[in-house]
């Protein structure tokens, strides 16, 4: 499986997120990647139809990706995440009376995939609703699926060979998959919802 991390690629003042996302690919291409496609992270909120006591209605959030093209990843408020085959969509459907999406809530992580040896780079926008958000990446190193082992690996990548000037988030104290230990495609579906959540509070 390998480790991935994700992240939002800055804006400088005076740029577009264009030319942010041009700049990217141009030097993924002078270093020899190799384009491999494109990519999609799709997150649509749910709230409940009835609150707690405090009023608040709880919520969670349904996650899709391109590289899972059979799965779904339904994450709680206290961090779970259920990862379950395609077929839950219709489940969840049927909980109306339970859970209702939440309005203009969809939100879509998208763009270019690249491959450059035993890395491969992913660099996109965020939108809600057909509205920017940001620039993300996400940069996933094949050979070692223990981020203990190799996120000074991903962190030196993004610093000296993409050349982006952002401190990655610390890698992940907890893993989805407790029984393995390892980093697992639900471990990166985590890290785009903490972006995701960022996004929205802008």
């Amino acid at each position: 499986m390998g480790v991935t991390c994700v992240f939002p690629v800055p804006v400088v003042e005076g740029c577009t997120s264009n030319q942010v996302i041009d700049s990217l690919k141009a030097r993924l291409g002078l270093l020899g990647a190799d384009k491999a496609g494109s990519w999609f992270v799709e997150c649509e909120a749910f709230h409940s139809v009835k609150q707690n006591q405090e009023n608040v209605a709880k919520m969670f959030y349904l996650m899709h990706s391109s590289e899972c093209p059979s799965l779904s990843f339904s994450l709680l408020e206290n961090d779970t995440c259920v990862v379950a085959e395609n077929s839950i969509n219709s489940i969840i459907s049927k909980l109306s009376d339970f859970y209702l999406p939440r309005k203009g809530s969809k939100t879509e992580a998208k763009g270019s995939r690249f491959t450059l040896g035993d890395f491969i780079i992913k660099i996109g926008t965020i939108t809600q609703a057909s509205s920017f958000k940001g620039v993300v990446a996400e940069i996933h190193y094949a050979p070692c699926s223990d981020p203990l082992q190799c996120w000074c690996i991903l962190d030196e990548f993004v610093r000296d060979i993409l050349a982006v000037n952002v401190t990655l988030p610390s890698s992940p104290k907890t893993l989805v998959d407790k029984k393995s230990n390892l980093f697992s495609a639900a471990d990166t579906i985590v890290q785009y919802l903490e972006i995701i959540k960022n996004t929205k509070r802008v």
